[in-house]
């Protein structure tokens, strides 16, 4: 059976006091401290695995059996995505250290705001790939 919810075509109308929502955050305590907390857990590189899945395991306990398995369904591919996707495209074709990506998304960010959580790991990595040819170079002509 479909939740009448999905049916809806006007949007206004999907955030309604429905009780047969799947998809309402309505009755997840402290919904947006968990959607900051993913958030941060993001930014810093951490994933929202650690806050993620213990929302899933609360939604099994209290929520209907169907309610819980669409959550649960919605769930796993944000995390699949974040935890898996993420390092197969960061280092793809990169030869910088993850721990110079990290510490360049948090110093950028904590400098730069939004605008340096791009800027901060691009600039580590050319910093980081010209002190490597720095060292490779000196160790060849030294020798």
């Amino acid at each position: 059976m479909i939740p009448a919810c999905l049916l809806r075509t006007n949007w206004s109308e999907l955030h309604s006091n429905d009780d047969n929502c799947p998809l309402d955050w309505r009755g997840v305590p402290g919904a947006s401290l968990i959607a900051f907390g993913v958030l941060i857990l993001g930014i810093i590189q951490i994933g929202p695995s650690v806050i993620l899945i213990p929302v899933i395991i609360w939604s099994w306990m209290m929520m209907e059996t169907p309610t819980a398995l669409i959550f649960t369904v919605y769930m796993i591919p944000v995390n699949l995505i974040d935890n898996v996707l993420r390092p197969i495209i960061f280092t793809r074709g990169l030869k910088t250290p993850m721990l110079v990506i990290i510490v360049g998304v948090i110093g950028g960010t904590l400098s730069n705001g939004i605008i340096g959580l791009f800027v901060g790991p691009i600039v580590l990595a050319v910093a980081w790939d010209l002190l490597v040819a720095f060292v490779r170079e000196n160790d060849t002509g030294s020798t």
